[in-house]
């Protein structure tokens, strides 16, 4: 399965605005993944020596078994 997920951070490096990009096919896997990503912290991104608000796609290619 895979499923892909937007991610943008603030300028401080907090996760903000979390999406479902291509959902699983799981909602309450979807959803714990995005619960999970909410925690998670980053450097900020500079730009010209300014931390700016980012955005990405993350995608998770897993099996269940």
């Amino acid at each position: 399965m895979i499923g892909s997920f937007k991610l943008c951070v603030d300028d401080t490096g907090v996760p903000k605005d979390i999406s479902v990009l291509k959902p699983s096919g799981y909602d309450a896997y979807d959803q714990k993944i995005m619960r999970e990503m909410a925690n998670w912290a980053y450097k900020p991104y500079v730009v010209g020596g300014s931390a700016v608000r980012v955005c990405t796609a993350i995608t998770f290619i897993y099996e269940m078994k």
